[in-house]
């Protein structure tokens, strides 16, 4: 029981030669329900150690309303998911600057709390938004922007 990030995008780019000791890129998309709701033609499972989306900034489908902010002492997040996290932001960027559209949906995968549909639907517009205050929020579909 893992959370599963996985990514559509109009870029034919090959996503896997960003790979690195952090963040993985994969083809392998588990068989979720939800990947109806993404909309473009290449897809891309992102994980931090090559099997599950656990090792990034999450919230949990009951504290959406806290929505985007930087980490809180209240709220412990692992250095590491946070770093994790600013990379992929950083990625998403360069797509978008490329003129690429992209979503994404994060879902909890096994077990019995899998949901099969999406709760909500965000745009974010990445360049409007701090890096450090963005996080996968559980259940939700995210349509990213650069504003432009």
């Amino acid at each position: 029981m893992c959370y599963a990030v996985i990514f559509s995008t109009t870029s034919t780019r090959n996503l896997e030669k960003l790979n690195n000791d952090t963040l993985h890129f994969s083809r392998e998309i588990p068989d979720l329900e939800q990947l109806r709701y993404l909309q473009y033609p290449n897809k891309w499972h992102l994980t931090t150690d090559g099997s599950c989306s656990c090792g990034f900034r999450h919230l949990d489908m009951g504290a959406d309303e806290l929505g985007f902010s930087e980490p809180e002492d209240w709220l412990p997040e692992e250095p590491e998911d946070i770093q994790a996290t600013l990379q992929v932001v950083a990625i998403l960027k360069s797509l978008l600057a490329e003129g690429e559209k992209l979503d994404c949906i994060d879902v909890w995968h096994g077990g019995e709390h899998t949901k099969p549909s999406i709760k909500n639907k965000i745009a974010v517009n990445l360049n409007a938004l701090s890096d450090v205050k963005f996080r996968f929020i559980e259940n939700y579909l995210f349509n990213f922007s650069n504003g432009t």
